[in-house]
């Protein structure tokens, strides 16, 4: 276990828990109000779950891609030490663990961050855990489209001061069982990037 992926929580006090849940309360408010959140979030917010996102991710998989037999794959990835890197603007330091407005903070500061993969693939955020699903007929095209996502979210994660944790990231390919696996070796950064076969009895 590495212990440089944990980091302590914060212990604020009553009066800036107070202070921050009607900052958050107010804030989370207007946010709602003018859609602010992408819809692909499904982390930190109210009317939403894993169990959603994890529904979105199933039937995306199974519904939209292996019914009319397209090659299907899913990329997931993850940040490294994601709330001790956000910066705001002059601000350098971390949104801090245990607060109230913090997983709020993060997920504004994410929020373009479905837009950079939406068309090559559909995107699937909670919190800081990323699932990108690609589709598409024709294998030199899938895994076209799979290194031009990682090379997006690569780009875009270095141009917001955060980085990919390539130990935590995968790979994983969905496909019926009588059908062949395809060959994918992806690396980004010099370092490869975990593959791994999922084989799913579809009629």
């Amino acid at each position: 276990m590495d212990i440089s992926h944990f980091r302590p929580n914060s212990l604020p006090t009553s009066f800036s828990k107070i202070l921050e849940k009607v900052i958050y309360t107010r804030l989370y408010q207007r946010i709602n109000q003018n859609n602010v959140l992408a819809a692909k979030q499904y982390g930190f917010r109210s009317n939403s779950s894993a169990e959603k996102a994890s529904f979105k991710l199933t039937n995306a998989i199974l519904l939209a891609a292996l019914n009319v037999k397209l090659k299907v794959g899913a990329l997931f990835c993850d940040l490294g030490k994601a709330f001790n890197s956000v910066k705001w603007g002059k601000i350098k330091h971390s949104v801090p663990l245990g607060s109230i407005l913090g997983p709020l903070f993060f997920s504004i500061y994410i929020n373009d961050l479905p837009n950079i993969v939406a068309g090559p693939s559909k995107p699937i955020l909670f919190a800081d855990d990323k699932s990108m699903i690609i589709t598409n007929p024709r294998t030199s095209d899938f895994k076209e489209y799979l290194n031009c996502i990682i090379d997006n979210i690569n780009d875009w994660f270095r141009g917001n001061s955060l980085s990919l944790s390539f130990d935590k990231m995968n790979i994983l390919q969905f496909k019926p069982k009588n059908n062949y696996e395809i060959n994918i070796e992806i690396s980004c950064d010099s370092k490869l990037i975990n593959p791994f076969d999922a084989g799913i009895k579809s009629s």
